[in-house]
């Protein structure tokens, strides 16, 4: 039972994430549609703000109604927004794609892991959520790695197919999705003290989010997804943002789809090694030594070597991936059932917020200053954020935690 929930959602997973346009899309965006680096920013900032305005929403819906039909409606936006690009060229028009897009990716963020979660709770086995949802990701980064490659030579056939394949990759993921069971929380024994309340005193979704945040767990889960959320914000704008930093170092579109298959294939890796570096020497301590090892090859960027722009991205491809998953590995642990995607999507929201902020920041630095100043200006940001992070999260429990009542 268990291996066949796995086979699904790693499947959904791979499906998914096929998106062949990932690497290249800023490239689509200033070649084929004439659009300049502070364009880039208000178009990924509409993005963001669709995650923004519907990330709580969603996740209550997804609470609500099921963690199935939250993703499926979330994969049926992005399609819809992939195929849009094929048809339209005026930049408003981009926008509201870019923000059907931003509206998709909050229906699926965090339900679909809550649905792995709850599922594996069922089966006692959540503390294999680790060790599967690593593998997911990992097996995500491996399929953005392909689509990569694919994506750089079929652009020069046909940017149209580019977008149109990945439309039938994320169609396809849907068919391994809605084959996963959705559980019903009273039919679980294993439900826990908070959920059982909720249902037993009919309160609703919101009343019990809100809160739980009100509660010293929740407000401690707050602080992190703020520090986490800008932490992991100024990390991937960074890597967004690569693609301009070598196409400005003079590589083509091939040879930067070819450097982002690499990249993605190092976060995949880096995924399936997180949770054996958890074992040996605690999340936490990993966790504490990749956010900092991060920030420190960041800030390095100052000196202005085109070679270390390539060590930078390496790192940037590597060490808060492990973070992320361990962090994320943490949270649910942490939280309870019920109101498991409600909580998750109050912590999308704040990284929404967060990338939105970074992506206009390297936007106005690349504009104003130079390629060197922008990535170590971002690299004290994520710097700060990380040193945050480590103070505020020392009083924390680390252990093994069994999602009781908060």
């Amino acid at each position: 039972m268990m291996k066949s929930l796995v086979f699904k959602y790693n499947s959904y997973y791979f499906l998914s994430n096929l998106v062949f346009q990932k690497g290249i899309f800023m490239l689509f965006l200033t070649t084929q549609r004439g659009i300049d680096n502070a364009e880039i920013a208000i178009l990924q900032l509409s993005l963001l703000m669709g995650m923004f305005l519907s990330e709580v929403p969603t996740g209550i819906l997804g609470d609500r109604f099921g963690r199935k039909f939250s993703v499926v409606t979330g994969l049926i936006l992005l399609t819809s927004s992939s195929l849009g690009f094929i048809v339209f060229e005026h930049f408003w028009v981009l926008a509201i794609l870019f923000f059907l897009e931003g509206l998709g990716m909050s229906f699926i963020s965090g339900s679909d892991q809550s649905l792995l979660y709850d599922n594996l709770k069922q089966m006692n086995e959540e503390e294999q959520f680790l060790k599967t949802m690593s593998t997911s990701l990992g097996l995500s980064y491996i399929s953005l790695a392909i689509a990569s490659v694919i994506g750089g030579l079929i652009q020069e056939v046909s940017w149209n197919l580019v977008y149109g394949l990945s439309s039938i990759a994320i169609l396809g993921s849907i068919l391994f999705f809605v084959s996963i069971k959705e559980l019903s929380f009273n039919q679980s024994e294993s439900i826990d003290l908070l959920t059982k309340k909720v249902i037993t005193q009919k309160k609703s979704i919101i009343g019990e989010t809100a809160e739980y945040f009100k509660s010293y767990e929740g407000r401690k889960i707050l602080q992190v997804f703020i520090l986490l959320g800008a932490f992991e914000a100024t990390c991937m704008a960074y890597f967004m943002f690569s693609q301009q930093f070598f196409h400005m170092l003079g590589l083509n579109v091939f040879v930067i789809s070819i450097v982002f298959m690499a990249g993605r294939l190092l976060s995949g890796f880096s995924y399936f090694i997180a949770p054996k570096l958890a074992k040996k020497f605690s999340s936490r301590k990993v966790i504490i030594s990749t956010m900092l090892g991060t920030s420190l090859f960041l800030v390095l960027n100052v000196f202005d070597f085109s070679f270390y722009y390539y060590v930078s991205f390496a790192a940037i491809v590597i060490l808060p991936y492990i973070s992320n998953v361990l962090n994320v590995n943490f949270i649910h642990s942490k939280i309870p059932s019920l109101t498991r995607a409600s909580i998750m999507s109050v912590g999308s929201m704040i990284g929404s917020v967060s990338l939105g902020l970074a992506y206009l920041i390297i936007g106005f630095l690349l504009d104003a200053t130079t390629l060197n100043i922008t990535t170590a200006a971002i690299g004290i940001i994520n710097l700060a954020t990380a040193l945050l992070y480590v103070i505020k999260t020392k009083s924390m429990e680390w252990g093994q935690t069994n999602d009781k009542a908060a």
